[in-house]
């Protein structure tokens, strides 16, 4: 599943896909005023092609940093 946002889009729709089998990708549409940790880095907004590419052939990783982040924010999160 592909959404388009930022982090509270990306979060709202991941909380919709009952199957952890689906994968959800997140594109941030405002990329130059935020952040979107949860999205795909800001170098693949230009080039979403490559990224799908890298995401199906097992190649897409993500750096420490946002692994942490997106890793806090589940912990976050799931005390609600």
């Amino acid at each position: 599943m592909f959404w388009v946002g930022g982090d509270g889009t990306y979060l709202m729709a991941a909380s919709k896909i009952l199957n952890d089998r689906i994968p959800v990708v997140g594109v941030n549409t405002d990329p130059s005023r935020s952040e979107g940790y949860l999205c795909l880095p800001k170098h693949f907004n230009q080039n979403i092609d490559d990224a799908i590419d890298k995401i199906i052939t097992g190649k897409f990783y993500w750096y420490l940093a946002y692994l942490q982040y997106i890793q806090n924010c589940i912990q976050l999160y799931s005390t609600y």
